[in-house]
């Protein structure tokens, strides 16, 4: 009995203790993100309540802050994806442009609908873009119709207008969609074979 009384006195000032050092801890050991602070056995803890939490990486790959229950305090993969969005929407804006990539992943190893993703800023539709007869096109990713010369392709034919060449030649998009209705099979639909490295650059 007694033994156990100073066993619990003994554990009782050593958490006092921990806890003291743990609070010097929050402005000596602060992780950089502002977050968590390393408590004295190493372990990350955070800064608002002293929840032990993990840095980790979800199984796509992503890093996050979780904590024992798997509680996600933090998405730091996703938080940097929105905000390299609202970067190149901002710069599309400035730049007058119909358009913003909203995908780092240009799907090259897709089989069926190759190429980043572009939001159209008016309509909400997402396009890739296709390279045919020697001029690139926003083609909607949801249905393979063509919609219209890319912003690149519309400045780079208005600077050449005067040009006695294959520039001033323009896709009839309305035969060329009706064309696209009769496609049955996807990957003819989205024309793969007409997408390229640059396909993701002049948009």
């Amino acid at each position: 009995m007694i033994y156990t009384i100073f066993v619990s006195i003994g554990a009782f000032f050593h958490s006092i203790k921990e806890n003291k050092e743990n609070e010097k801890g929050k402005s000596l050991y602060r992780h950089p993100d502002g977050l968590t602070y390393t408590d004295t056995k190493g372990r990350s803890r955070l800064l608002t309540n002293n929840e032990i939490v993990f840095y980790t990486h979800n199984k796509n790959g992503d890093y996050i802050l979780v904590d024992v229950s798997g509680h996600v305090y933090k998405k730091f993969s996703e938080d940097e994806r929105v905000q390299k969005i609202n970067e190149r929407k901002e710069i599309a804006i400035k730049n007058n442009e119909t358009t913003y990539c909203i995908d780092d992943n240009n799907h090259r190893n897709d089989w069926i609908c190759q190429g980043k993703r572009f939001k159209d800023f008016t309509t909400g539709d997402i396009y890739i873009i296709r390279y045919i007869n020697y001029k690139y096109y926003y083609m909607n990713a949801s249905n393979g119709m063509l919609v219209r010369k890319t912003d690149w392709q519309i400045k780079h034919d208005d600077l050449n207008k005067d040009k006695n060449t294959y520039l001033n030649n323009d896709l009839n998009i309305e035969e060329f969609n009706e064309k696209q209705k009769n496609i049955q099979e996807k990957r003819m639909l989205f024309r793969n074979f007409d997408y390229n490295y640059f396909c993701d650059i002049y948009k």
